[in-house]
């Protein structure tokens, strides 16, 4: 890829989710031939229960690849079977005991944040409860944890920012957010006509200064239609809006992390649209 793209992705805090495939230690060169500075990657199957440890000889290939590429952050993405707002005490303590493990494996490979789904729960009060109760249950962590908003289908939590500054109220800075553009979309909030309305209940109900990443994706469907349907940058119903966050000097620092149809095979697609539209 052509260092001009690179620069972008360097200059603006672009990184993306990338595979494991062949194993942890491969994801930083693959996330460097972008210009990647940050990254997200699934440190297990992300559909599973069980997993494999992370041994101490593949930890330390990791975080030597991570410094050796110059990577400044990296961010594991936790199981999607993951549901700390359960309902059912079963599967709630499942869902506990899934994201502790994924918490050891994080630092294991001192990985900077984890972030996790909220899950679902009928009942919006117990649910934001149960969450809150599982994250106080967690030991001492130095990875920060970071909740994701959700795009609103069905009995989700998380689908407003007031939800999700809900769920971090009363933590220290250890606990933190993750907006997803695409589920904001989603879930009602007009990222490219309301731009400044939607950063600015961002940080009246949350605080920019606990929103440490953003997933930036573009959204398939319409504003409000509770789908969860990325689509590549520029391609989607956001467009411009994703250009107005990337360039907003208020998130500079923060990581902005692709999670886009066909992954990596179409990422210089995204990086030359927003080239394009940054005018650099």
């Amino acid at each position: 890829m052509d260092d001009d793209l690179k620069s972008i992705a360097s200059k603006y805090y672009i990184g993306g989710h990338i595979s494991v495939s062949g194993g942890l230690h491969l994801a930083p060169e693959r996330a460097s031939i972008f210009g990647f500075r940050t990254f997200q990657f699934f440190s297990k199957n992300q559909m599973r229960w069980n997993s494999t440890p992370i041994s101490e000889e593949e930890a330390l290939r990791f975080i030597s690849e991570v410094s050796s590429h110059s990577i400044s952050s990296t961010m594991v993405h936790a199981s999607y079977l993951i549901n700390l707002a359960s309902s059912s005490n079963e599967l709630h303590q499942k869902s506990f005991n899934a994201f502790v493990e994924e918490i050891q494996r994080a630092e294991r490979i001192d990985a900077t944040f984890l972030t996790f789904h909220p899950g679902s729960n009928g009942n919006k009060d117990e649910g934001i409860r149960k969450i809150k109760e599982a994250i106080e249950k967690v030991e001492t962590h130095k990875v920060k944890l970071l909740v994701e908003n959700t795009a609103g289908q069905g009995n989700v939590i998380g689908s407003t920012i007031y939800e999700i500054g809900q769920i971090i109220d009363g933590f220290d800075s250890s606990v933190g957010v993750c907006i997803d553009t695409c589920h904001a979309w989603a879930a009602g909030y007009d990222i490219t006509n309301k731009y400044d309305e939607f950063i600015d209940e961002l940080d009246s109900a949350i605080g920019l200064d606990r929103i440490y990443a953003f997933h930036l994706n573009d959204a398939m469907k319409d504003l409000g239609s509770n789908i969860d349907r990325h689509e590549l940058i520029g391609r989607g119903k956001i467009g411009e809006g994703l250009i107005k966050l990337i360039s907003d000097v208020r998130l500079f620092g923060k990581p902005k992390i692709m999670e886009t149809p066909y992954g990596e095979a179409k990422f210089e697609e995204n990086l030359k649209y927003i080239r394009k539209k940054l005018g650099e």
